[in-house]
């Protein structure tokens, strides 16, 4: 008998015992290894950029704060006295010397009353001078009727009424004197307010706004002009509290205004803190201007600081970090191999960072001083990786 094929022909079994055979042979039959020179070559290490680390006692921070340059007086002017505005002597921008007439009230009314004045005065004058006269006469009246009296040709009476006669007009004349006295204050006050109905410049500056014009009825302490003093500049700039304990007054540091480098002394540092930015103001004063540009009031002004920090560490290229356990960061120190000198193993060195600069960073942790470490590159490499450096060390 023999087994049926797929058209229902009948194999016989020798043939099939034949072909089984044939098949368990072609399984069996593995090709011959590849000769040694098809073998793959062992891997070259991976050549690195490493760097020797040095400790240092401690780092600079610089910071950067922000303020603007003002005048160091700014002053509203208005008139004392309330009246009609006569005249505006000055515009925006024009600039003043200290004791230039700005503007005038109209004072007609002031000029008619210290004239009023002035005849009160002469009248007390006046006045003053008759009671004196009046004073001579009854001294000598007085003294005629004490010669009189003595030898009994005038009564005692006689001589008392001339006696206080005198007296009287000496209180008179006192009186007078206070009248003139009275009448020169009142002069005097007259004056001041003609003086006060103009408006003086107190410094020398810039008018940067003028509030109204001519014609206009005045309260008294009214704003007419606003005046800035721009002959000395000083720079208001907010800073941390810790800083400014690092300030010192009377000492110039780096303020940069409008792209230009200045010089700023130090003048104050208030004590009253910004409760909105939590800094306290410093105030410098601009000295010199190194170009020539005049500053003007309103503009940035960045306060350049730079604060010693004293801790001991490491400077890193910014390269040399690597992502750590639980957010930390390492780098990767090499150490020589025992084998082959010029070859290093890569170790892991946790490392903590205290100061991050544009192209380095401050570290501490488990480094030692003269280590080499990965400069760049940390992200081809894993720890315990046999390297060489691209650049042999001296």
């Amino acid at each position: 008998m023999g087994a049926r094929g797929t058209f229902g022909r009948e194999i016989p079994l020798g043939f099939l015992a034949a072909a089984i055979l044939l098949t368990v042979s072609l399984a069996a039959y593995r090709p011959a290894p590849a000769q040694a020179e098809d073998a793959v070559a062992p891997v070259a290490p991976l050549p690195v950029v490493a760097t020797t680390v040095h400790r240092v006692s401690g780092y600079d921070v610089r910071g950067r704060y922000v303020g603007r340059v003002v005048g160091r007086r700014t002053s509203d002017l208005g008139f004392d006295t309330s009246g009609l505005l006569d005249a505006v002597l000055v515009r925006e921008g024009d600039r003043v010397r200290k004791g230039e007439v700005l503007a005038r009230l109209n004072a007609t009314r002031l000029e008619a009353n210290r004239q009023r004045l002035i005849a009160e005065e002469a009248l007390a004058r006046a006045t003053y001078k008759e009671t004196e006269a009046k004073l001579a006469l009854a001294k000598i009246t007085a003294e005629r009727q004490k010669n009189l009296l003595r030898s009994d040709n005038v009564s005692r009476q006689a001589y008392d009424e001339a006696r206080f006669e005198e007296q009287a007009l000496r209180a008179m004349l006192d009186a007078n004197g206070a009248a003139i006295k009275q009448a020169q204050a009142a002069v005097a006050a007259a004056d001041a307010d003609i003086s006060l109905a103009q408006i003086v410049a107190p410094f020398d500056g810039i008018v940067v706004d003028r509030m109204v014009d001519e014609g206009v009825a005045l309260g008294s302490a009214t704003p007419v002009l606003r005046l800035l003093e721009d002959s000395v500049m000083e720079v208001r700039i907010g800073v941390p509290p810790a800083i400014a304990g690092e300030l010192e007054t009377e000492a110039t540091y780096d303020i940069e205004i409008f792209g230009k480098a200045y010089r700023g002394r130090l003048r104050a540092v208030l004590e009253a803190l910004d409760l909105a930015t939590r800094t306290v103001p410093a105030l410098f004063v601009i000295e010199g201007r190194l170009d020539g540009t005049r500053l003007r009031s309103g503009e940035l002004a960045i306060l350049d600081v730079t604060k010693f920090v004293a801790d001991e560490g490491y400077w890193l290229p910014l390269g040399a970090l690597v992502g750590g356990r639980r957010g930390l960061w390492d780098a990767l120190a090499l150490v020589r191999t025992e084998d082959e000198p010029a070859l290093y193993r890569t170790v892991r060195r946790n490392v903590e960072v205290l100061q991050t600069e544009t192209d380095r960073v401050f570290v501490r942790g488990a480094i030692a001083d003269g280590d080499l470490i990965v400069a760049d590159g940390v992200h081809r490499i894993v720890p315990g990786q046999i390297v060489r450096l691209a650049q042999p060390q001296p």
